[in-house]
C-alpha cells in the first residue's frame, strides 16, 4: 500500500513539473530565446493528443508553404 502511494506521490509531482513553463527573460540573447521558445513548443505538443498534433502540424504546414511562396 505504501509503495502505490509513492508511485501515486512520484506521477502526481512529474504531472506538475509538465505545465511549468520557462520564463523568457527580455535581455536574453536571440539563441536562448529560440531555445526557450522551442522546449516551451515541444512541452505542449507532447500533451497534445495525436489528432491534435496532426491538425496543429498540416496547420503550420500550410503557413509555411504560403510564406515560403510570397
Amino acid at each position: 500500500m505504501i509503495r502505490k502511494g509513492f508511485l501515486l506521490a512520484i506521477a502526481l509531482l512529474l504531472a506538475g513539473c509538465a505545465g511549468l513553463r520557462s520564463p523568457i527573460l527580455p535581455d536574453s540573447e536571440p539563441e536562448e530565446r529560440q531555445v526557450i521558445q522551442l522546449i516551451n513548443y515541444a512541452q505542449r505538443v507532447a500533451t497534445m493528443t495525436a489528432e491534435q498534433q496532426r491538425r496543429t502540424m498540416v496547420v503550420r504546414h500550410q503557413h509555411h508553404v504560403r510564406t515560403a511562396g510570397a
